[in-house]
């Protein structure tokens, strides 16, 4: 079925700006008590920033020390199909994302924007990460009803 691998998007390997990796010991800083949110609430692209936690909102997405296989995870609700990590990338980051939500149009990687000022999921990946939504086909898990039957009174 369709999918998108998650990749680089440069052959030098370089990263975006908000692809930062990370080197926080979440065990140690849970185990510890200290906050998971730093800054002053809500978490946001301008606001607080999450340490050892995954946020993910209608406009962007904010996670501190995560792997980027929770980015593919996180990215797979917001494109409507599997997103396979193919970047190579170990260990942890600090990620920020941030885009101009279309209805209807997210889930196509060459939608048209609605101004100067907007930045499509597709885009902001590439720009702000450094890494791309490559479409693909691969294996999907599927649930198969073979069978359905009215249920009988006790």
């Amino acid at each position: 079925m369709p999918i998108y691998r998650l990749v680089k998007a440069r052959d030098d390997g370089k990263l975006g700006p908000n692809l930062v990796p990370s080197d926080v010991d979440c065990v140690k800083w849970l185990a510890e008590k200290k906050p998971q949110i730093i800054g002053t609430p809500p978490v946001g692209p301008s606001g607080a920033r999450p340490a050892c936690l995954f946020v993910t909102q209608r406009n962007f997405i904010a996670a501190g020390t995560k792997p980027i296989t929770d980015l593919a995870r996180g990215l797979e609700s917001i494109v409507g199909r599997r997103v396979v990590d193919a970047t190579g990338l170990t260990g942890n980051f600090d990620i920020t994302l941030l885009w101009t939500p279309t209805p209807g149009l997210d889930v196509q990687p060459n939608a048209p924007t609605g101004g100067a000022d907007t930045v499509s999921l597709f885009a902001a990946v590439q720009e702000q990460l450094g890494l791309k939504l490559e479409p693909a086909r691969g294996p999907v898990d599927v649930v198969v009803i073979d069978f359905v039957e009215r249920p009988t009174p006790d």
